[in-house]
Parts: C-alpha cells; structure tokens; sequence
C-alpha cells in the first residue's frame, strides 16, 4: 500500500501523502533498488522510525503520536494511545494465527504513517 497526492492546486489538497524510501543514497538507482526491495513506508505526515518485531512483541519508534497500532489478518489488531509517544510496544500473542502484521501510528492531527505488511 502506497500514499499518493494527487494535487489539483485550485484548493490546498496538495502534500497530502507520500512514500518515505530508506535508500542507500538519493539516486534513482538507489531509489528504486529500496522501493523494490520494499524499504519504505507511507505517510500523512508522521514519521516510523524503526520497527522491530522481537519474540513477543513489536517495538515502534516514531515521531510523536497520540495511537500506535498492529494490525494482522482477519481482525486481529491491538493498539496503545498516549501523549507524544515516540516509543512503545505492543505485545503479538493476538496475531498468533496472523502470517502478517502491518504498523500504523496516527499523531495529534489525525494524520497516519503505515508500514508495508511485514510477513513472518
């Protein structure tokens, strides 16, 4: 899943979302090498720092969000809600049965950044 903007500059609707890339270098070769290599993510306007997903749990550092949120196959989700969280965790004994888990966080604004689907 990609954010895209598409912008008709006769209202503000412009900047609405983007793909961040974790490249290499800002190269179109480096670009699409990370992009086919599935090393981005989606944003509003938030920031997913790191994501790492450990024995028990997934731990999400981010720019400051007010919801962070695991979401898997069928139903299976769980989330955490704060002030300014730029760190949390979120324990995985709900997505046993999930082949897939997938990272949102939303900030004060409502805006959201999403993770691609992370297969394990």
């Amino acid at each position: 899943m990609i954010a895209t903007d598409d912008a008709h500059f006769s209202e503000p609707d412009h900047f609405g979302g983007w793909v961040m890339v974790k490249s290499q270098a800002n190269t179109p070769d480096a670009l699409l090498a990370a992009l086919k290599a599935g090393a981005f993510y989606s944003s509003q306007g938030p920031e997913l720092r790191d994501v790492v997903i450990e024995d028990d749990r997934v731990i999400i550092e981010s720019s400051a969000v007010v919801a962070a949120m695991v979401q898997g196959a069928g139903t299976a989700a769980k989330a955490v809600h704060g002030h300014s969280m730029t760190r949390c965790e979120i324990p995985l004994a709900r997505f046993d049965a999930s082949p897939w888990l997938r990272v949102t966080v939303v900030d004060a604004a409502g805006r959201r950044a999403w993770s691609n689907p992370v297969f394990r």
